[in-house]
């Protein structure tokens, strides 16, 4: 995964970022 520029400036976008991906690695880490 990358860090696209835009999500600088949409703390939604990031703060989600952060929530999800610990979830996603688990996710595929279980599978």
């Amino acid at each position: 995964f990358q860090l696209v520029p835009h999500l600088s400036h949409s703390p939604d976008l990031v703060l989600s970022d952060y929530y999800l991906f610990p979830k996603m690695k688990k996710w595929l880490s279980g599978r």
